[in-house]
């Protein structure tokens, strides 16, 4: 299902009887994925390398590729993603979005701007027309907040992402009432019905600094107006990955890096993963000869989980049946089945002597 982000007007200002109230326009749901990202608000922070950036370019290739799920949360819509990354050189961040596996046939798109393509360096939600650096064709000065503001509309994004809010003002982020002014401006020019998404960095450790539930509100840098105003908070370390919201408590999962470095949450306990184990030898067993592609379909179909996150298990699968799959990969390659969907750039797997990504993707 697909949410069209409604650029609408606003409702009369009144206050609304009850049956009234709930007959005002609003979207079908309150998820972007599942019990992980809202349509709302949500930070994101972590100390510096620690992946925030790699985590939301993840997120964005489910929503643009319409993806069923993303790590196991079921993804609820899709559409375009704007991203405004003003924080990792231009060098370092392209890199990271070769390493993307998007559809070349799909409907929606990734857009990025960086601190050479907005309209003035540095970036600033709050600026004003005297110091523009943009202007119209009758020579009228554009503000950054304005151009945000037309950017967004044109593109339409179900998903904006700003990395980071700290290079996206001039304000003191230790006060409430500056930072009040910068998420104002950053929701006037984003409209109704989108995620937005802002990326910013943990305090300094200290022997206070824990990963407990009360702390999760409170470990992000500036002031505590931001996780007031927030739907959601995402903190995130190399190896765990913690969130809470409005419409979901505390939560806890381990995280690791795949081979592109994308953050994946590591779910299975021992005995899920010899359950998975299983489905595997017994779908190997129930169909001679069958392609390692073919395989990953199947395994998709009774999992409920997406062909590449399915892919994914079956090379977890590989390092105890590195025989059996050196099998598949051959019989992959004898078929030659046609391949829907091409990486950007090659990145093969250490146990395949084919590309990983040689799977179509629904």
């Amino acid at each position: 299902m697909q949410i069209v982000p409604s650029n609408r007007p606003k409702d009369e200002p009144k206050f609304y009887p009850y049956e009234e109230y709930l007959k005002l326009p609003r979207n079908p749901s309150k998820w972007l994925i599942d019990g992980f990202l809202p349509l709302g608000w949500s930070s994101v922070y972590a100390k510096p390398k620690a992946g925030k950036s790699l985590l939301f370019l993840s997120i964005s290739e489910a929503l643009i590729n319409e993806e069923i799920e993303w790590e196991g949360f079921p993804v609820t819509n899709h559409g375009n993603v704007l991203y405004l990354q003003i924080d990792t050189p231009r060098e370092i961040w392209a890199d990271n979005m070769l390493s993307m596996r998007l559809k070349p046939d799909r409907r929606f798109n990734f857009f990025c701007a960086d601190a050479w393509t907005t309209p003035s360096h540095p970036f600033n939600l709050l600026g004003s027309k005297s110091n523009a650096h943009l202007y119209d064709k009758d020579n009228n000065p554009i503000t950054d907040p304005e151009w945000l503001e037309h950017e967004i509309q044109r593109i339409n994004p179900i998903l904006i992402v700003v990395d980071t809010l700290r290079e996206a003002h001039n304000e003191d982020e230790d006060k409430s009432g500056p930072m009040k002014m910068v998420i104002s401006a950053l929701q006037h020019a984003a409209g109704a019905g989108r995620a937005i998404a802002i990326i910013g960095h943990s305090k300094k450790d200290s022997p206070f600094t824990s990963n407990s539930e009360d702390d999760i509100m409170d470990q992000g840098r500036g002031t505590t107006y931001i996780p007031g105003k927030m739907d959601m908070i995402i903190r995130m370390t190399r190896k765990e990955l913690h969130w809470k919201g409005r419409a979901i408590g505390y939560k806890k999962l381990p995280i690791k890096q795949d081979e592109r470095y994308f953050p994946i949450i590591v779910r299975d306990a021992e005995e899920s993963k010899s359950e998975l184990s299983r489905m595997i030898d017994n779908l190997c067993d129930n169909n001679p000869g069958i392609s390692k592609t073919n395989l990953a379909a199947k395994l998709a179909a009774i999992t409920n989980v997406s062909e590449r996150t399915a892919y994914r298990r079956i090379e977890e699968w590989n390092q105890q049946n590195e025989a059996r799959l050196k099998a598949l990969d051959r019989l992959d390659k004898e078929q030659a089945l046609p391949l829907k969907l091409q990486p950007l750039v090659p990145y093969p797997s250490p146990k395949c002597s084919e590309n990983l990504w040689d799977l179509p993707l629904h």
